[in-house]
C-alpha cells in the first residue's frame, strides 16, 4: 500500500476524520445480508510527501480488498442514462479534437458504459472498448451497444493496443497510480494519447472543501505530483483543464494542438503548509456546521443520494437523522435502495409534486443540475434550499416566478 512505502519519510498531516467503509445506497435485501466488515466506521488520516507532494491515506490493506469487492459486487446503482449530467459533457468537449482522428478508444473504469455511449452517438465509426469489474453495470452498457470486458486494469483479455485512453474518476481509487498509468502506456499506440480525470486536490485545500477525502479515494494528485509522475513515465506533451474541484489531464510523445512540453511546475504554484494548516481546521469545522444546519432547521429533505450524502449519514446522531423526512435522487435506479445507516427508501424527486416541503438541504457536489431539476418540476409552493459544497449556502425558490435566488 501507499502508506507503507512513505511511512518512514517527511510526511505532513493533512487531515484525519472517521469514515464509514460503505457510504453508498443499496437494496434492502443486500443491506441485511451486507457482512459486518461492510458497516464498520474506520478511522481515516490523509498524508502529503513533502518530497514529491503525493496525497495518500493510511487506509489497511484489509479494507482496500473490502473496498474493491465493493467495486465489483456491490457498487451498482449510479447510472447516467437519461440524467443531465454536466461534467460528462464539459470532459468530452474538452477531450473531443482528440478523439477526431483516433479509431480504437479503450475507457478503463466504464462503469455503465455511459460516456462510450455518448462518443458513439457522435463517432459512429469508432471502435469503442469498455472494461469494469462491476457485471450488473457492464450488462447496462452492453444493453447499450458497448463492448465491454468485465475485470479490474490491467487484463489479460485486454489483447490490443490504442489510440486514446481513458478514465474519469478512477486513478485516485487505486493503490499505485504510477502502476497503473505504466501499464496503459504498454497498451497505447506510439502516437498514442492517455487522457484522465481525477479531484482537483490542489483547489480542495486552497478552497477549504474536503469533498474528495474519503475511504475511496486512496490517493489525490496535487499538479506538482502529477507532473514529476509523467516525467518519470517519459511522456513529452501534455494539456490540462481545471475546474474548481475537477481535473483533466491529456498526455501523449506526440505534441497535439492545445499540448505543451511537460514540465515541473513552478514551486510558487504548490500548495503552501500554511493553506494546509488552513485546510485541516475547515475540515474539522464541516461536520459541526452540517449539525448547526440541522439543529436550526426541520422537516429535512436531503437532495442526493451518493456516497457524499452517505459519509454524513454515517457520522450523524440520532436526533439529527430524526430531522429527515426524506431523501431524493435524480437517478431513478437508486429509488426504494436504503444507505446502510439510515432505514428510509430513496425516492424520486417527482414526489415533490405530491409532498410541501419547506426545507431542502443538497449533499450533492452536482448543485447546478439540482437546481435545473427543481424549475423543471414547477412546483406551485416556495421552499428554502441549502447546500453544503464551500461552506454553507442558503437559496430560495420562489414559485411565482420558477427561480432560484441566493440569499445573503
Amino acid at each position: 500500500m501507499t502508506y507503507s512505502i512513505y511511512k518512514n519519510k517527511d510526511l505532513l498531516k493533512i487531515c484525519e476524520s472517521k469514515f464509514p467503509l460503505y457510504p453508498y445506497v443499496l437494496p434492502k435485501k443486500i443491506k441485511v445480508e451486507l457482512d459486518s466488515d461492510f458497516k464498520k466506521i474506520i478511522n481515516l488520516k490523509y498524508y502529503m510527501s513533502i518530497k514529491n507532494g503525493l496525497i495518500f491515506s493510511d487506509l489497511d490493506n484489509k479494507f482496500i480488498r473490502l473496498i474493491n469487492m465493493i467495486y465489483k459486487k456491490y457498487y451498482i446503482h449510479y447510472s447516467r442514462y437519461n440524467i443531465i449530467d454536466h461534467e460528462v459533457d464539459s470532459f468530452l468537449g474538452f477531450i473531443d479534437n482528440y478523439l477526431e482522428n483516433s479509431k480504437d478508444i479503450l475507457e478503463i473504469g466504464c462503469f455503465d458504459g455511459y460516456i462510450l455511449f455518448k462518443i458513439k452517438k457522435k463517432y459512429k465509426n469508432l471502435n469503442l472498448l469498455g472494461i469494469d469489474p462491476n457485471d450488473k453495470s457492464i450488462d447496462i452498457a452492453k444493453k447499450h451497444g458497448i463492448s465491454c470486458i468485465c475485470d479490474f486494469f490491467p487484463s489479460p483479455q485486454l489483447t490490443t493496443c490504442f489510440d486514446v485512453i481513458f478514465s474519469c474518476n478512477v486513478i485516485e481509487h487505486v493503490n499505485d497510480p504510477l502502476y497503473f498509468l505504466r501499464k496503459q502506456k504498454e497498451y497505447l499506440k506510439k502516437d498514442g494519447i492517455i487522457i484522465f480525470e481525477t479531484p482537483n486536490v490542489d483547489w480542495c485545500i486552497i478552497n477549504n472543501e474536503p469533498i474528495c477525502f474519503h475511504p475511496q479515494h486512496l490517493n489525490l494528485f496535487p499538479k506538482r505530483y502529477i507532473m514529476s509522475i509523467l516525467l518519470r513515465l517519459n511522456f513529452k506533451y501534455y494539456n490540462i483543464l481545471e475546474i474548481s474541484h475537477r481535473l483533466i489531464i491529456i498526455i501523449s510523445n506526440i505534441k497535439y494542438s492545445g499540448m505543451k512540453e511537460i514540465k515541473e511546475i513552478e514551486p510558487e504554484t504548490n500548495i503552501t503548509i500554511k493553506q494546509i494548516k488552513s485546510f485541516r481546521q475547515s475540515f474539522e469545522m464541516k461536520q459541526k456546521e452540517l449539525k448547526d444546519l440541522f439543529r436550526k432547521i426541520n422537516s429535512i429533505i436531503i437532495w442526493g443520494a451518493g456516497s457524499f450524502t452517505g459519509n454524513i449519514l454515517a457520522l450523524m446522531e440520532n436526533d439529527f437523522l430524526d430531522k429527515i423526512d426524506l431523501i431524493i435522487d435524480s437517478d431513478l435506479n437508486k429509488v426504494d435502495h436504503e444507505f446502510l445507516f439510515f432505514n428510509k427508501k430513496i425516492k424520486s424527486p417527482l414526489i415533490l409534486k405530491e409532498k410541501i416541503v419547506k426545507n431542502i438541504v443538497i449533499l450533492s457536489q452536482y448543485i447546478n443540475e439540482i437546481f435545473e431539476t427543481i424549475k423543471n418540476l414547477d412546483l406551485n409552493y416556495s421552499f428554502n434550499i441549502y447546500t453544503h459544497i464551500c461552506g454553507i449556502n442558503k437559496y430560495f425558490y420562489d414559485c411565482s416566478k420558477n427561480a432560484i435566488q441566493k440569499l445573503e
